[in-house]
Order: C-alpha cells, then sequence, then structure tokens
C-alpha cells in the first residue's frame, strides 16, 4: 500500500541534478564571456 521511500530520494536526486545543470550551464555562460581563450572542458567536472 505505502510508496517506497526511494522516490524521495529520486525527487532529491533530480532536484541536485537540475542545479548541477544550472551551475554548469552558468559556469558555461561566464567562461564564454570571461575567457574565450580557456578550453570548455575546464568549466565541466571530469
Amino acid at each position: 500500500m505505502g510508496r517506497p521511500k526511494k522516490t524521495r530520494g529520486m525527487k532529491k536526486q533530480m532536484r541536485l541534478d537540475e542545479a548541477e545543470e544550472v551551475i554548469l550551464l552558468e559556469q558555461s555562460e561566464s567562461s564564454k564571456t570571461t575567457a574565450k581563450t580557456a578550453p570548455f572542458s575546464r568549466a565541466t567536472p571530469a
């Protein structure tokens, strides 16, 4: 009857992923405007 507790964790993980996407987008935007010479691979973690 009760839903598994995993759903809450998954929702949390989705929120974290979305936040990461936003951060990556902001980093890419800033890297484009501030340092065009720097490689894009530096903005994203390996």
